[in-house]
Parts: C-alpha cells; sequence; structure tokens
C-alpha cells in the first residue's frame, strides 16, 4: 500500500473517530431557552425604574413573608383580581418585569411567551435565577421589549430551573408553571394576579411546587408594567380621547338644551 495514501487514510477515519466522540455543548439554560435581554440592577435604573422603587417596591416586596393565598392588601394601593390567563394588551407598549422578592428553597427561572403559554415557540426567560440577595436584588428589572395591541402575554416560573439546566421538553414540562392554569401538568393554579389601579403595574404571585405544595404563593412576587392604559382597562376606564370626546358631546348637548330652554 502507499504510505502516503495509508498515512491520509488513518488521519481521515482518526478525525472522523474525534468528531463522533465530542459531546454536543452542553445547555446553558433550561429548555435551552434564550434570555431576552441584560438585567439592570435597580440602583442603576433609569427615572421609570427610581419612580417604582421609591413608590410600590418596598409594599410588594413586603408581601414575600406574607401567606398570599388570599387577595393581599397594599396600603396605598387599589388591587384587582384578574384572571392571569388574559393578559391581553389592549393597546401597544412597551412591557418592562420587575422581580420584587421570593421566599422559595428553589432558584426558580422565570420567563413569559407572547405565542401561547409555557414554554413552547416564543418563549424567552427574563431572569435564569430569580434568588436573593444573590443573584437578584429585589427591583431588578428587564425590559422584554414593545407588543402589540391584542397581544397575550404568559409568564411562567421554571421550579429550581437555575439548577437544572438540563430541563428539556417534553420530559420535564411537569416544572414549568404558567398564568393559564390549563397548560399546567398538574392542574392546578400556581399564579395569582392583580392590576394595580392608577399605575401602569400588574402584580403577579407564584406557587413554585408541582402539585401545589403549601400554597402559600409568595415563592416569587413579580411586577409588570404593561403601561397605564392596559391596567385602565382591566378596571374599566374609558381611554382619555373617549374622555375628550364624551366630555365635548357633553358640552354640546348642554348648549342645546341651554337653548332650547331659552
Amino acid at each position: 500500500m502507499n504510505v502516503k495514501f495509508a498515512l491520509a487514510a488513518s488521519t481521515v477515519l482518526l478525525s472522523a473517530g474525534l468528531a463522533q466522540a465530542t459531546p454536543p455543548p452542553a445547555q446553558t439554560t433550561p429548555f435551552n431557552l434564550s434570555v431576552v435581554s441584560p438585567v439592570t440592577a435597580i440602583a442603576a435604573g433609569d427615572a421609570k425604574a427610581q419612580v417604582f422603587a421609591s413608590t410600590l417596591l418596598p409594599k410588594a416586596a413586603a408581601l414575600t413573608s406574607q401567606n398570599l393565598s388570599t387577595k393581599p392588601a397594599i396600603p396605598g394601593y387599589a388591587l384587582l383580581t384578574i384572571d392571569p390567563a388574559k393578559i391581553d394588551l389592549a393597546t401597544k407598549s412597551d412591557v418592562r418585569v420587575y422581580f420584587v422578592g421570593e421566599n422559595a428553597g428553589y432558584s426558580n427561572s422565570i420567563g413569559y411567551n407572547d405565542a401561547g403559554p409555557g414554554v413552547g415557540a416564543g418563549a424567552k426567560l427574563a431572569f435564569l435565577s430569580a434568588s436573593e440577595p444573590t443573584p437578584r436584588t429585589s427591583g431588578d428589572y428587564v425590559d422584554l421589549g414593545r407588543f402589540n395591541a391584542g397581544t397575550n402575554l404568559d409568564f411562567f416560573v421554571i421550579a429550581d430551573g437555575a439548577n437544572h439546566l438540563g430541563y428539556t421538553s417534553p420530559d420535564n414540562l411537569d416544572q414549568v408553571l404558567s398564568t393559564d392554569q390549563a397548560a399546567n401538568l398538574d392542574g392546578l393554579q400556581h399564579v395569582f394576579a392583580y392590576a394595580v389601579k392608577d399605575s401602569p403595574y400588574l402584580l403577579f404571585s407564584f406557587e413554585d411546587l408541582v402539585g401545589g405544595g403549601d400554597r402559600d404563593y409568595n415563592d416569587v412576587v413579580l411586577v409588570a408594567d404593561i403601561g397605564n392604559s392596559n391596567i385602565r382597562r382591566f378596571f374599566g376606564a374609558p381611554e382619555p380621547s373617549l374622555l375628550l370626546a364624551l366630555g365635548s358631546f357633553s358640552a354640546v348637548l348642554m348648549t342645546v338644551t341651554g337653548r332650547r330652554r331659552a
């Protein structure tokens, strides 16, 4: 056999063997989800974040020491219980999610989906880990981007996701706990949601144990800023443009009535 040919063939076979032996890269997130954007520390936040930090945040953070299986009370704020599966945006809006606090033994991951419930197509991570004081501090936030009117947003917790980067579908889908109860494999409600009146905020409280656990719903507490107009929709208040139109109509009606009386 030609020596050069034999050496070349051996090199090809060796290279093929090495290629086959090389393992695939390890997952860096559960379900191999992408992280939407970097986390911004509240201390370095913009003006909008500082307003949140000085108003709702301190009172909302105190909720993590309470049993939230019933509607919480936040002094100075009116909360409206809403269906967490029906977070539908009435108007186009930028959306931001604030980590408020946690009271959990797990290092949970927090994600969202604008194309359906859970970790299917459209799902991304906001926070790979929602443990405090490291890596999260109360008030840290992530900007999710701008969403069109009509978008339904699902927020979910991946139970202990930061410690189980190898979670895959369908084997570990039971660990994904969505705002859409029908999507949870244990069939239970794992999230309560509240619209905060006269604000841009939605408050979420999660129970992170499959099967319900202690059902105290304080394992993760989040606040999503979805814009004032979208919150007003939950309270049934008309948009400012409609109020202006109604005011103009009332003025015309009063003028016409006055003329008739004269």
